[in-house]
């Protein structure tokens, strides 16, 4: 089974086996992100995100330079009314006598989740592109410089 897969992948052309890496990479990039770099800074920085909630501002260089904080972020970069309409009403003022003096329509919770949702998918799926173009373009001047 594992021998017709690499076969298969060997068949395909350059470029695309340049994506289908430069994606393998990307995936590989984000779970390391998820699964250990941030857990690690979390215990590591333990003690300051108590006392003030915040680490050093250096612990988003890497994930910001492959790209991988974007789809991370992507809730307060996404703008939400683009998916959602403004469709709860919500009492913004109150006066103890008369009760509720002025209301505003807001964005519902489950709209505004999966709002975020669509984000996240949405970096993610534009990020998985990003780094399959770049494997692409790698691959092929990868190759041409060896024919050289």
């Amino acid at each position: 089974m594992l021998n017709q897969l690499v076969r298969w992948f060997q068949t395909r052309p350059v470029w695309l086996r340049g994506g289908f890496f430069g994606v393998a990479l990307c995936t590989v990039l984000f779970i390391f992100y998820i699964g250990l770099y941030f857990p690690f800074l979390q215990f590591a920085y333990q003690d300051q995100l108590e006392s003030d909630g915040t680490m050093p501002g250096w612990t988003t260089n890497i994930p910001m330079v492959t790209g991988h904080l974007f789809p991370l972020l992507s809730e307060f970069v996404f703008d939400v009314t683009l998916v959602c309409e403004e469709t709860e009403t919500v009492c913004s003022s109150w006066d103890i006598d008369n009760g509720c003096t002025q209301q505003e329509q807001v964005i519902s919770e489950s709209c505004r989740g999966k709002a975020d949702l669509i984000g996240f998918l949405s970096f993610t799926i534009g990020l998985e592109a990003i780094y399959f173009v770049l494997g692409s373009v790698g691959n092929v001047l990868l190759h041409k410089r060896k024919k050289l």
